[in-house]
């Protein structure tokens, strides 16, 4: 949705950051999974909401303890300061860009605090003329832009109904975001390189999603493997296999396939020495790499014979990405 508005010289511009979001303390984990799983969009089930929120509930009573474990584990969840410093470093470079034209950035969490209403009084009282929303999803997908943008557009619409809003649905192709990408991963492999197993394998893991959302013609999928054939197509000096996968699967429905520990232990069985690991769908770290990345599979790679187990650093607030971001926002307002 492109809207235009004629702006005065110093009118601020304000941006979303939609993210998903993640238990701040140790008793919002139960509260965060049915949050989570009540959403129709990350689970739709035959029977509608009543269905929906009775599973939601068993999943979150059944999974709550695993989950607190394993946050208790990495000493919570990194998510909400990582991506406050995304926020922080983006308006900063968004307003070292600007001339007179000045950003406010603020994130809205989907699942939990701060929730997009948060961000909307905030930016009301910054007194801001136009919204950008841009999601920490760099693939489009109903379940996670499509719910973000759901909820921030609804709530715009109420309690600001004159403001211009523009969603950035994906940057998947987008070449900075790749070269930004590529950049981690070269530093990936120089690093598995060094272990001296010879030339690694390179696993690209994405979060997973149910096979029926993209059955449906959800673009997830597709904006994955572009990314991936993006990133390979920037390695040039890069020889080894090049493999795709899919983690965090979560509830009773088929899922994205190959699973990502499945494909560890094929490869260590066809003698896989050395790995580097690529968390594809994510832009800062959260629990799915400290803990299901760094401890839960970087064991079972052991196990499968893998020697020497990489994975690739955040995007974080690397200045490339950041420069990425803010050029995703300065062309959503052109």
């Amino acid at each position: 949705m492109h809207r235009e508005l004629a702006t005065t010289a110093r009118a601020p511009i304000g941006v979303v950051l939609m993210n998903l979001g993640g238990p701040d303390r140790p008793e919002a984990v139960r509260p965060f999974l049915l949050e989570l799983f009540r959403d129709p969009e990350v689970l739709k089930l035959p029977g509608g909401a009543p269905v929906r929120h009775a599973l939601a509930w068993l999943i979150a009573t059944l999974r709550a303890p695993g989950v607190k474990r394993n946050y208790a584990a990495v000493g919570g969840s990194p998510l909400l300061p990582r991506t406050r410093a995304q926020e922080r470093a983006l308006e900063e470079r968004l307003n070292e860009q600007a001339g007179e034209r000045r950003f406010v950035v603020r994130t809205a969490m989907r699942y939990w605090a701060p929730r997009a209403r948060d961000a909307l009084a905030e930016l009301q009282a910054a007194g801001v003329e136009r919204l950008v929303a841009l999601p920490l999803y760099p693939h489009s997908c109903r379940a996670t832009t499509g719910s973000s943008w759901r909820e921030l557009d609804a709530l715009a619409a109420q309690e600001l109904p004159a403001l211009p809003r523009t969603l950035i649905e994906s940057y998947a192709r987008d070449a900075g975001y790749l070269a930004a990408l590529t950049r981690c991963v070269e530093e990936g492999l120089a690093q598995a390189r060094a272990a001296g197993h010879g030339e690694p394998t390179l696993l690209f893991s994405a979060h997973g999603l149910p096979q029926r959302i993209v059955d449906a013609g959800d673009p997830y999928l597709a904006e994955i493997e572009a990314t991936v054939a993006g990133v390979r197509a920037r390695l040039a000096d890069f020889a080894g296999p090049v493999e795709l996968s899919f983690q965090s699967r979560a509830g009773p429905v088929k899922w994205l396939e190959p699973a990502t520990s499945t494909t560890l232990h094929r490869l260590g069985a066809a003698g896989c020495k050395a790995l580097v690991i690529v968390p594809v769908s994510f832009v800062s770290d959260h629990i799915e790499t400290v803990h299901e990345i760094d401890i839960e599979l970087a064991a079972e790679a052991r196990a499968a014979g893998i020697a020497a187990f990489v994975r690739t650093p955040a995007l974080d607030v690397r200045r490339d990405f950041i420069d990425a971001l803010a050029a995703q926002v300065h062309g959503a307002l052109r």
